[in-house]
C-alpha cells in the first residue's frame, strides 16, 4: 500500500532554508527575558443566525489565545476580550455560512461557489458555523483539535499570515495550511509552528531578526508570491 502523498515540493512555502532561519528567530524569542506583552483586543459577535453557540466558540478562542503554543508567542502577546467591536483590534464573528459572502467574495470557494470555509476579511475573523459543526472535508481530524485550528488559522490571517504548506509527508502541517480541504500527507496540527510564530513576532517587532538578517527581507522570502 502506498503511503500518503505530499504536495508538490515546488509549492512548499516557506522553503526549508527560510524555515531554518525563522526557527532561529523563534528559539531566540522564546529565550528572551519576560517583557511587557503586546495587548491585542477582540470582541465576539454573530452574523446571521448561526447554529452554534457563540460562547462555545469564544471559549475555544480564549483557550487558544491564552496558550503559549499559539499566537501568544509564549506570553509576548496578550489577547483580551472586550465587549464592543468599536474598541477592539479585531472581531471574532460566529457566522451562519450563508452570510460569509457578505464580508468578502474571497470568502467563497472559487471552484464550487459555496461559502464552505471560515475566512478573514479585514478586521473580521469569521468562523463558519458549518465548518465548526462538521469539521474538515478532506481528511480525518479530531473535531476539538480542528476547532482550535480554525481559530488559530483565521487569526493567523489577521496577523498577516498567508497560506503555507508542510515540508513533506508525515510532517506537521502549518496552522495556516488549508487543512480543512486536504492534508496532502501532512499531519493535522492545530498550533502555529515555530517558524510561523517567528513570522508574526518579526512582523509585530516583538522578536528581532538575527544579527545581519533583514526582517523585512526574511518575511518576503517566507511568503508565497501572489
Amino acid at each position: 500500500m502506498m503511503g500518503p502523498v505530499a504536495a508538490d515540493p515546488s509549492q512548499v512555502f516557506p522553503p526549508q532554508d527560510v524555515r531554518d532561519q525563522l526557527d532561529l528567530v523563534a528559539a531566540a524569542g522564546a529565550a528572551r527575558a519576560e517583557v511587557e506583552p503586546l495587548l491585542l483586543t477582540y470582541a465576539v459577535t454573530t452574523s446571521g443566525d448561526p447554529r452554534v453557540d457563540p460562547e462555545d466558540v469564544a471559549a475555544v478562542a480564549a483557550e487558544a489565545y491564552g496558550s503559549p503554543r499559539g499566537w501568544s508567542l509564549g506570553g509576548a502577546i496578550r489577547f483580551e476580550r472586550v465587549s464592543s467591536s468599536d474598541s477592539a483590534d479585531f472581531t471574532l464573528v460566529v457566522a451562519a455560512a450563508g452570510t460569509i459572502a457578505d464580508y468578502s467574495e474571497a470568502c467563497v470557494n472559487g471552484m464550487t461557489g459555496e461559502p464552505d470555509a471560515s475566512c478573514t476579511a479585514g478586521n473580521d475573523v469569521l468562523i463558519n458555523d458549518v465548518r465548526w459543526m462538521d469539521g474538515a472535508l478532506g481528511d480525518p481530524f479530531p473535531l476539538d483539535a480542528f476547532r482550535a485550528q480554525e481559530i488559530n488559522h483565521e487569526t493567523g490571517h489577521w496577523l498577516g499570515q498567508d497560506h503555507f504548506t508542510c515540508g513533506g509527508a508525515g510532517e506537521p502541517a502549518p496552522v495556516d495550511q488549508q487543512q480543512f480541504r486536504h492534508l496532502w500527507g501532512c499531519l493535522p496540527n492545530p498550533w502555529p509552528l515555530p517558524w510561523e510564530q517567528a513570522m508574526v513576532g518579526l512582523r509585530l517587532g516583538i522578536w528581532p531578526a538575527p544579527e545581519g538578517v533583514d526582517a523585512d527581507e526574511l518575511l518576503v522570502a517566507a511568503t508565497p508570491a501572489d
